[in-house]
């Protein structure tokens, strides 16, 4: 984090902790041959594009501008990027758009799947499994933060656990949101866009 937009928080007054409540891990994965690949979160495209190519004539569509810049890290473009409201209108979008036949998702081994559910009944979805995504033992929070900024379901999960649902907390985009909202966190707000500069926007936007 430490060249991190969120840095600029600090400029503000805040004091700004930075603190993964998981592991995450790559794992082997047999590839599957589909016409588009449908990545959900910037660490499917890493551990993805870490054991694999992109096939002649496949396509890539990503939930995210921050999803889509680790696909152009890798050195692929997007031909979808979804920044709707919730993953199922991401989804959506894209089936309407585009009318796949078949579409591959690279996920972690806790996935959601809530993009798949979505399609599933209009073409052909398969998952594979290509990072493990893990709670860390006796996770804890550092101090008593004020404003929590949760970047991924699954830590989203583990904050449940500790005693913060009260505290006002910020999204990083629909499908983290999403996940907050079914684990019952009372004062949600999302970022614009699923960027770290998006939430830096919204952080100050609170005036807390």
């Amino acid at each position: 984090m430490l060249n991190s937009p969120l840095r600029q928080l600090e400029k503000h007054g805040f004091n700004i902790v930075d603190e993964s409540l998981i592991t995450i891990t790559g794992c082997s994965f047999v590839p599957v041959t589909a016409d588009w690949l449908f990545f959900s979160s910037a660490n499917g495209v890493k551990h993805y594009f870490s054991q694999e190519k992109l096939l002649p004539k496949q396509r890539i569509a990503a939930i995210g501008s921050g999803t889509a810049k680790a696909v152009l890290d890798c050195g692929y473009e997007c031909d979808f990027i979804g920044n709707e409201a919730t993953t199922r209108e991401v989804a959506l979008r894209f089936y309407d758009t585009y009318t796949p036949e078949s579409v591959c998702f690279p996920c972690s081994s806790i996935s959601m799947r809530t993009a798949q559910q979505a399609l599933e009944h209009l073409c052909t979805c398969t998952d594979i499994v290509v990072y493990e995504t893990k709670a860390k033992e006796w996770a804890v929070l550092t101090g008593n933060p004020s404003l929590l900024v949760v970047t991924s379901p699954s830590n989203a999960e583990v904050l449940s656990k500790l005693n913060v649902l009260e505290k006002p907390t910020i999204a990083i985009g629909p499908t983290t949101y999403n996940a907050l909202q079914k684990l019952g966190f009372k004062q949600l707000y999302q970022a614009a866009e699923p960027t770290e500069e998006m939430l830096v926007n919204t952080v100050l936007s609170l005036n807390l």
